[in-house]
């Protein structure tokens, strides 16, 4: 008897499903990451790990759960995977199982991470002030109408400015971003209750979903008063129900929580662009799961059509969650045919395909040229869909494109002379990225922007909403999902010697040196990525914090005593492999996420790059 226990589970329900298992109800529990913080199972005995962890603290944490009692002896099996990381600890067993430790590094001065902790202090403040408003959904936010709403209060508490939250913000914040939050103005104040303040997008997400549901509530039960069918009063009755639980679901919701998860206060992980998947369902299992993802992810594993397993069951994803009086962010883009340059621009829903010019190429063909949304407000399912037990093939999903890099702003240029190399590097704090999903087939999606229902293919006359309602309202489309984000970016640039090479070679490149600096650095390889940048003097390797906001990791390479090590760890992951030369393999270059270049990748041309212009000397 097995059970999941992952972060897909809500918290109460995944404290139910551990005490099962510390009684012996359930034999064997699947988990996710989330099972290393601290949690005490007494009497557990085994552990099957089915990876190598990143780190050895990763794997103390993981392992550590086993025999930590003095009559038990803990057993751990790792299963290493066929890829560079299970492969290199894999032949060194001991540098994961007594390995050291690295100390962690903590980038404080990520700007989303700090908001959060800033409005943390003004609700506290403003919770100690009126406790009536602490506790629930309903309690905060007012849903039916029981008094004045939380948010109009907050508004009302910080137009008085009180000093003690200043002396408070002042004490915490570092003091160079005193005027990045204009503390002496309340600039900051903007940001959590103005227009597009987190905590008003929370208010107005929350109330239109509820008022949704009354909505349905209404139709349901005018629809009951009319007819005299029994069987049809029967569904009526359990549409009515449904919804009924579901309103008391979001009003009882613990306000922290629901806080947390629409990230205007800080949570576990300090996730930037959280959205979820609203489960409409009538079935138990849907009330004890909360699926949630970053956008970047979300915009694949969420899209319409898509498929998601959590509790036992299969779920699909029917649409775009809309909030009334708001709309998506629409962006044009375009990736040139000649350079695979990536190009974006803000637009509208309404107008026509702007003209698009890539600066090496000139003039991208129309036919290149694309849109697509941001889903900020989340997905949804259907309430018509029947949920199903999985089955022996993966659950369908869309794929979304590798991140393409578009700018940095404020770069900071160091140049090194490491051996034969002359390099540039330029940091940035800043940089911007995007994702894109195009859909099956790349055919993109019809969206309704009234009720959000979308669809692989352009449906002509009425459709229905995700709530089961016929909508009138015509789709836009064809259209992409995406997601521009911001992270931590280093641009690197090989001026000597003068590299006159194909894709092939500069994939090989950017990814030996990913591999390097993760294994010279100490830096988990997923917290790590890159992607190429043809830019007017040549390409560059740009390589990105794979974290959320960014955590200063790539910063680390374009440091002097860094440098060398990386680039000669870098030699090494190509010197030392086993597989053909002239190819590549999971233990050196190739990994799940840059499977769209395999046959590009190639250990033998980075072998001889880097063995003749390092020459075993360090920094000059």
């Amino acid at each position: 008897n097995s059970h999941e226990h992952t972060a897909q589970l809500s918290t109460d329900y995944a404290s139910r499903v551990q005490q099962k298992f510390i009684r012996g109800e359930i034999n064997v529990l699947s988990c996710s990451t989330t099972f290393e913080l601290g949690v005490d199972l007494g009497e557990l005995e085994a552990i099957f790990l089915r990876n190598v962890p990143p780190e050895p603290s990763n794997y103390i944490q993981r392992a550590g759960r086993a025999g930590r009692r003095l009559d038990t002896i803990g057993f751990t099996l790792t299963f290493a995977q066929l890829r560079s990381h299970d492969l290199t600890y894999f032949k060194e067993p001991e540098k994961m199982v007594d390995g050291r430790i690295n100390p962690p590094t903590v980038e404080i001065r990520n700007e989303k991470i700090i908001s959060r902790h800033l409005y943390s202090i003004v609700l506290a403040n403003f919770f100690r002030e009126f406790p009536e408003y602490f506790g629930s959904v309903e309690s905060f936010f007012k849903l039916e109408g029981s008094g004045i709403p939380g948010t109009q209060r907050v508004k009302e508490y910080l137009e008085k400015r009180p000093q003690s939250i200043l002396n408070s913000l002042k004490r915490v914040i570092p003091e160079d971003l005193h005027s990045t939050f204009d503390f002496e103005n309340w600039g900051w104040v903007e940001n959590l209750i103005g227009e597009e303040g987190s905590l008003t997008i929370a208010d107005e997400k929350v109330r239109d979903e509820f008022d949704r549901l009354k909505e349905f509530y209404d139709s349901r039960e005018k629809e009951w008063r009319e007819t005299r069918d029994q069987r049809k009063r029967n569904k009526l009755n359990a549409d009515m129900d449904w919804a009924n639980r579901r309103m008391e679901t979001i009003k009882r919701k613990q306000l922290i929580d629901f806080l947390a998860t629409h990230t205007v206060i800080p949570k576990y992980g300090f996730p930037v662009d959280v959205v979820e998947l609203s489960v409409l369902s009538h079935i138990s299992a849907a009330k004890n799961i909360q699926l949630e993802r970053d956008l970047r992810i979300a915009i694949s594993e969420f899209a319409p059509s898509s498929q998601i397993v959590a509790n036992g069951y299969t779920w699909e994803s029917c649409g775009l969650r809309v909030v009334r009086n708001r709309t998506w962010p629409v962006y044009w883009y375009a990736i040139c045919p000649q350079c695979r340059r990536f190009y974006i621009q803000m637009g509208t829903i309404e107008e026509s395909p702007p003209s698009i010019s890539c600066k090496i190429h000139g003039t991208i063909p129309r036919r290149e040229i694309h849109r697509f949304v941001t889903p900020i407000f989340g997905f949804v399912t259907s309430k018509d869909y029947e949920p199903k037990k999985p089955g022996e093939s993966r659950p369908r999903r869309e794929f979304a494109t590798r991140p393409y890099f578009f700018n940095y702003k404020e770069p900071k240029e160091k140049k090194f002379l490491v051996g034969n190399f002359k390099i540039k590097c330029s940091y940035s704090s800043e940089g911007e990225l995007a994702v894109v999903c195009k859909g099956k087939k790349g055919v993109g999606f019809w969206v309704c922007f009234t009720c959000g229902a979308t669809f692989s293919e352009r449906q002509r006359g009425k459709h229905r909403t995700p709530y089961g309602i016929e909508c009138s309202a015509s789709l836009k489309g064809p259209l992409h999902l995406g997601h521009t984000f911001k992270t931590d970016v280093l641009s690197i640039s090989f001026e000597e010697p003068k590299i006159n090479e194909d894709e092939s070679f500069w994939y090989s490149l950017l990814y030996a040196i990913l591999e390097g600096a993760s294994q010279a650095l100490g830096i988990k390889r997923q917290d790590i990525d890159g992607c190429l940048y043809p830019s007017e003097e040549g390409m560059m390797l740009i390589l990105f914090d794979n974290v959320p906001g960014g955590a200063g990791l790539v910063k680390r390479v374009a440091d002097e005593d860094n440098i060398y090590n990386v680039l000669k760890s870098s030699l090494e992951r190509v010197k030392n492999c086993t597989c053909g030369k002239e190819t590549s393999c999971y233990g050196c270059l190739r990994n799940y996420q840059n499977q769209f270049c395999h046959e590009l990748l190639r250990r033998d041309v980075i072998l001889d790059f880097l063995e003749n212009n390092l020459k075993g000397e360090k920094n000059v």
